[in-house]
């Protein structure tokens, strides 16, 4: 199992806009609620990019269903570092770590707590806020909002208008 050190933290956060312009989902508009005992079945996933599917099996902490079997302790959710606060606090004041680094082994610490999921792969970053988290006879369920995609502009179309045309090819 591979452990990222601080370092290496830093590093990924400083070069990963060197390739493309960041993107940022603000807000809180979308829910996501993981059920207990209902296993990591693409319903009780969160797909968030092609590569980062968050879930959490009925123990243990979240992971990244679609590059990890199970919750590795030093890495997962696999593709993914976090840090409290909100994009409108400044990405580059925020301290990014490891999901598990981050909330100090307690998940349920976060709870409540405004905070960032960035995506280096897609140098995308999430405003995130976990809503629960269950203990150990809770079946693995968990629930946070996080921001979603900003509409594109759609002109006098509107994005109603955008998806009817759309549709209609």
């Amino acid at each position: 199992m591979r452990q990222l050190t601080t370092a290496a933290v830093a590093a990924i956060v400083a070069t990963a806009g060197s390739a493309q312009a960041a993107t940022f989902w603000t807000g809180y508009d979308f829910e996501f609620v993981k059920t207990g005992f209902a296993g990591t079945g693409p319903d009780q996933q969160d797909r968030i990019t092609n590569d980062v599917w968050l879930t959490r099996s009925d123990v243990a902490g979240i992971l990244n269903i679609a590059s990890e079997e199970f919750y590795s302790f030093d890495v997962s959710p696999e593709g993914t570092l976090w840090a409290f606060g909100t994009i409108d606090d400044g990405v580059g004041t925020l301290s990014f770590s490891v999901w598990r680094d981050w909330h100090g082994g307690n998940p349920p610490s976060s709870v409540g707590r405004n905070a960032v999921l960035y995506i280096p792969a897609d140098d995308l970053y999430i405003d995130i806020r976990f809503t629960s988290w269950g203990g150990a006879a809770s079946g693995g369920a968990f629930s946070y909002v996080r921001g979603i995609p900003a509409p594109a502009s759609a002109g006098l179309l509107g994005l109603a208008g955008l998806v009817a045309a759309r549709r209609r090819r």
